[in-house]
């Protein structure tokens, strides 16, 4: 028989052979009821680790400890990494799970971190595209393409960097898409005039805080502002024009009953009547700056005294000639709850007022006194000897202070963290001073101080570790 005719006869015998479906299927179940022989034995730590280890089903079926967590606990724990680190510490958790993004995204919008011109460009873009129409080539149905991330933006500040690029279409577009905005910041925003900021007002109901330190604010812009009442608004910083007149400024004062703090800059119009007036008009009122006091006299601190004496936390008052010891002392006396004061451009102001200050104010945490020549020793050391819980001490510019009253400044406010004596009578390096420098965590001084200090700090150095008390001395020797 030739080869290939003996192929094809064993192909042939070999398919008539294999058995059918049916047959195949038989010995299948009998291959399956058949007892199976035991596992190969395992290593101890390989046994107990497959023991231990779950199924992959059940592991599919148990969820993981990120998609169990209560919302409230991932809330918890966002909100104090969001308070305490930096927000690109929130970046990588966006990316773990949808609870995971919806709990993390409202503390990351919530006070967005605006570094440059860049950033706030890019922010103004991403709340825009909450209003312009949907792309139907790249989304179907009702549903918004993008997250209205505005909704969650609580506080907003302009800072000094890219303010002058700041308008009122960008403003605009913030009150369309934030109307949960709390605060609102705009410094030296030149561009910005009342249009845009109204649009903030009327459409974000439960703004609370609002600065507006730009420029000056005209007369027909603060009376547009605050036609209005606004129960919501509860800090105010204006900086005021000097076409601003007093009736304006108490009749805005009249709509915004609901105030706590306000800080006024150029108000040359506020008299004793005016202050009167506003005072009376926001009786809330527990933390007051006003700045340029100098058509005021004694009678303006009278009424600040007289209104918000037994709830006044903080006040600023600055140059007037004016106001004397006589209504700083009533200030004191009638204010038991202040904690902060400042003191600025106060020409008839004296030891007396310290003295004052620290006989009723033992508990006063900040004090400033700010370029008032009649400052002495003396006053300081009132100062020294009472209050002892100060933390924040500015002495700027107080020729009359040397470095003697740093003494008891020293050994009496322990608690101390800022020292200001910037134009202090004070250019030697003294043990105490040395004491103070190192204890507080801003220390500010002029540059002639610092390099005293330098060359104290340097002696007693080379005296600890090589006996002498001359550090130049010293480095001569050692050359």
């Amino acid at each position: 028989m030739p080869k290939a005719s003996r192929k094809r006869a064993s192909r042939t015998a070999q398919h008539t052979d294999e058995p059918s479906s049916s047959v195949r299927s038989a010995r299948r179940q009998r291959k399956s009821t058949r007892p199976s022989s035991p596992p190969l034995p395992e290593p101890e730590s390989e046994c107990k680790f497959l023991a231990d280890a779950p199924t992959e089903a059940a592991a599919a079926a148990t969820p993981s400890l990120a998609g169990v967590l209560p919302h409230d606990v991932l809330d918890h724990i966002f909100k104090a990494v969001s308070a305490q680190g930096s927000p690109n510490d929130l970046y990588p958790v966006l990316t773990v799970n949808q609870r995971w993004f919806e709990c993390a995204v409202r503390w990351l919008w919530k006070v967005p971190h605006l570094q440059n011109l860049g950033s706030w460009c890019r922010l103004i873009r991403t709340l825009s595209l909450e209003h312009h129409p949907y792309d139907t080539r790249s989304h179907s149905g009702t549903e918004p393409p993008f997250r209205p991330y505005g909704r969650y933006l609580r506080h907003l500040s302009a800072t000094a960097v890219f303010a002058d690029s700041v308008n009122n279409s960008d403003l605009m577009t913030i009150s369309l898409s934030c109307p949960m905005l709390l605060s609102l910041s705009l410094e030296s925003c030149y561009q910005v005039t009342h249009r845009g900021i109204l649009c903030i007002i009327n459409r974000c109901p439960q703004l609370s805080m609002l600065e507006l330190a730009r420029g000056g604010l005209s007369h027909q812009a603060l009376s547009r502002l605050f036609r209005g009442r606004l129960d919501s608004l509860r800090s105010l910083s204006l900086m005021l024009d000097a076409s601003v007149r007093g009736p304006q400024l108490v009749k805005a004062m009249q709509n915004l009953p609901s105030l706590q703090k306000v800080y006024f800059q150029n108000c040359s119009m506020v008299s004793d009547e005016i202050m009167e007036r506003m005072i009376a008009a926001c009786p809330q009122l527990d933390d007051v700056s006003f700045l340029d006091l100098r058509s005021a006299t004694d009678e303006a601190v009278f009424a600040i005294a007289r209104h918000l004496g037994p709830s006044l936390k903080q006040c600023t008052l600055g140059l007037c000639s004016s106001i004397t010891d006589v209504a700083i002392i009533e200030l004191a006396r009638s204010s038991p709850q202040l904690r902060a004061l400042t003191l600025a451009l106060l020409g008839s102001i004296t030891d007396a007022s310290l003295e004052g200050i620290a006989q009723h104010l033992p508990e006063l945490t900040e004090l400033g006194v700010f370029s008032i020549q009649n400052i002495t020793n003396t006053g300081v050391d009132y100062i020294s000897r009472r209050c002892t819980e100060l933390r924040y001490l500015c002495l700027l510019e107080c020729t009359n202070v040397t470095s003697s009253a740093m003494t008891l400044v020293a050994w009496s406010l322990q608690k101390l963290e800022y020292l200001n004596i910037t134009g202090c009578s004070i250019f030697e390096a003294t043990p105490e001073l040395y004491q103070l420098k190192r204890r507080c965590i801003d220390f500010i001084a002029g540059n002639q101080v610092h390099r005293n200090l330098h060359l104290y700090e340097l002696m007693l150095y080379t005296k600890s570790e090589f006996g002498t008390n001359h550090p130049v001395r010293f480095t001569f020797e050692v050359v």
